[in-house]
């Protein structure tokens, strides 16, 4: 469920005409788009699967923690990278949000997640910077997580994940972007 693509994926790929997407996605935009709580919905429920698979397999197999951290975290990096393909234009790279905050949520304790999603998102509104909100988010997690006393394994690899689109739109020299309602350039 991961791997197939956003909605919000689908309607920007929709207009091949624009060239272009806004840099900076109102809050409002985020809240009213209806893709977006789709992509949000979809994204939830698969990390649910994989997660409540992985606990299931720790549950039989103590020993199996890492294994099974390891493919969650490969199944969500496959998952980005898919996105980012689908999403090649010139300025922008992927839209990752839904993706990441169903991480947040379901990898280290959904309190923790969610006290996160919620710190950031104020931070990201108060700065004007929604761009930023992937970076806040992931350092509230982190700080979050270690201060409300996540497992170490599991919030380490929450952070990472989170993060990994930022890192990927730094590494490509791209504008990581929000879902959010299309703004498209037809300049």
């Amino acid at each position: 469920m991961l791997w197939l693509p956003l909605a919000s994926t689908l309607l920007i790929r929709k207009h091949k005409s624009s060239r272009r997407l806004s840099y900076a996605p109102s809050a409002r935009g985020l809240l009213v788009y209806w893709p977006n709580w789709v992509d949000l919905i979809r994204c939830l429920l698969a990390m649910a699967l994989l997660v409540g698979w992985g606990d299931a397999l720790r549950e039989e197999d103590p020993s199996s923690g890492k294994i099974v951290l390891g493919f969650t975290v490969v199944v969500v990096v496959v998952g980005y990278l898919l996105q980012a393909m689908l999403v090649a234009t010139r300025r922008t790279f992927f839209v990752a949000l839904p993706i990441s905050i169903a991480t947040a949520i379901v990898i280290p304790e959904p309190e923790v997640g969610l006290f996160a999603i919620i710190v950031s998102f104020l931070f990201a509104v108060v700065s004007k910077k929604l761009d930023l909100l992937i970076p806040i988010l992931s350092g509230v997690l982190a700080v979050g997580g270690a201060v409300l006393g996540a497992n170490r394994l599991d919030l380490v690899a929450a952070v990472f994940l989170v993060f990994f689109p930022q890192l990927l739109a730094v590494v490509f020299a791209r504008q990581a972007i929000l879902p959010s309602n299309v703004v498209l350039s037809h300049q």
